[in-house]
């Protein structure tokens, strides 16, 4: 299995990262708070594919980077921390694949490149995904419905047809597919293999372009290179066009809370997308 618990030391430090006040138990308002914890305080980012540099899964790296570091992660690094986490607090956790549907044309096939958690809590299965950037889930959802289930920002719908399950978001009163899923046991070697792909393929996106996100109490965040957007819950979204390297950089420290003075390669990177020759930091 891929989850491994954690040791007081490293719970603890785990449970100070989210800024939660104390320890949960297994319930389900405590999966919801450490669940929406998680995310208002650890960003999506892609840096270290962005930048050619490698991402660990293994937990030590894992703590290092989001913990120690200050740093976030795509959906390999969030749900195998949060796996960690929950498994250590007594959850019954198992890890999902997906494949990822949101923003592609219909009948378009792409591999399982997307983590998601299955919690199972007093004979009830949960969907939990603390890693799916723009529209990450703010609360866990309940898996054998398919009513539409309110979280604090977006409502969603989980659909089962014949044991594959389709997660849809509603926005402008329209739903949208984002990612479909087996309960197909997974392990840390399948998830390797995944994240290999996804963090060195020539064509991902996660490769070419500088993406985070992160959930706010009152919206969301989200940079894609030079664009940052602010999303509102009752209001209209507000978009910026960035001009530089540094304020990419104030944007990453600001709005997603990174610590990235210290990544090598950055300064070169960054501005790349404004045509500046730069040597490598």
């Amino acid at each position: 299995m891929p989850f491994q618990p954690l040791d007081s030391h490293d719970l603890q430090r785990y449970l100070q990262r989210t800024r939660c006040a104390e320890v949960p138990s297994p319930t389900l308002s405590a999966l919801e708070h450490i669940h929406l914890q998680h995310v208002l305080n650890i960003p999506f980012e892609n840096l270290n594919p962005w930048l050619g540099l490698p991402v660990a899964l293994g937990k030590e790296e894992l703590l290092e980077k989001i913990v120690g570091a200050q740093r976030g992660g795509y959906c390999f690094e969030h749900n195998l921390l949060l796996g960690h986490a929950l498994t250590t607090l007594g959850f019954a956790v198992q890890g999902l694949s997906a494949r990822v549907s949101w923003m592609l044309p219909p009948g378009v096939v792409r591999p399982r490149t997307h983590m998601g958690l299955l919690i199972t809590l007093n004979e009830k299965r949960y969907l939990a995904d603390v890693g799916f950037g723009g529209l990450t889930l703010t609360a866990p959802l309940l898996l054998d419905t398919d009513a539409p289930q309110q979280t604090s920002h977006e409502t969603f719908r989980i659909t089962n047809a014949d044991g594959n399950y389709f997660l849809s978001v509603l926005l402008n009163n329209s739903w949208h597919d984002m990612y479909s899923f087996t309960l197909g046991t997974q392990t840390l070697p399948d998830y390797a293999m995944a994240n290999w792909y996804v963090a060195t393929h020539p064509h991902s996106r996660f490769v070419n372009n500088l993406i985070a996100g992160r959930v706010d109490t009152d919206g969301r965040h989200a940079l894609q290179n030079q664009k940052y957007t602010r999303h509102f819950l009752h209001k209209p979204s507000e978009q910026k066009l960035l001009h530089s390297a540094e304020a990419i950089r104030t944007i990453l420290r600001e709005q997603f809370l990174l610590h990235v003075d210290n990544l090598p390669g950055l300064d070169a990177r960054l501005n790349k997308l404004f045509n500046v020759n730069c040597l490598s930091s």
